[in-house]
């Protein structure tokens, strides 16, 4: 999985060599190949919080935002069957004010954020057990794999 980076905030000095590893890793884990691409936007609270309210109608802070190109992996996965050769699965937006200053942290609300793109919710109790499991499963494999790779 590509990985495109860009930060529009000044709050936080990011490692992103770091982040990108791990994201690549939970894009092998989730199956996602070379041809797919994630966007993620480092941004502060004043911009989060006009994307919440142009978006969402919600005028107030939060900590991350997706904005999904498709409804779930599986739809990716129909698009590639049908011969799309690349794939954007959208934006993931991160307010890093809302941050500990702690790039795990950082990590933790992409892989949230990517989880909402391919289709995960927490609508209710029983999506945001699914999608909480499948975070913290997410977050361990990638925090041992970049523990064993140092």
């Amino acid at each position: 999985m590509e990985i495109v980076l860009k930060d529009l905030q000044k709050k936080l000095k990011i490692d992103f060599d770091l982040i990108s590893k791990k994201l690549k890793k939970a894009g092998v884990i989730l199956g996602l190949d070379d041809n797919t691409e994630l966007s993620v936007v480092l941004v502060d609270n004043n911009t989060i919080k006009e994307l919440n309210l142009k978006y969402r109608g919600i005028d107030k802070e939060t900590d991350v935002l997706a904005f999904a190109l498709y409804n779930s992996l599986e739809e990716i996965n129909y698009m590639k069957e049908k011969g799309l050769k690349e794939i954007l699965l959208g934006d993931v937006i991160v307010n890093v004010e809302m941050l500990k200053e702690n790039e795990d942290n950082i990590t933790s609300l992409i892989i949230h954020g990517l989880l909402h793109l391919l289709g995960y919710d927490h609508k209710d109790t029983k999506q945001a057990f699914i999608m909480k499991e499948k975070e913290l499963k997410l977050l361990q494999a990638i925090n041992n794999f970049t523990t064993n790779e140092k």
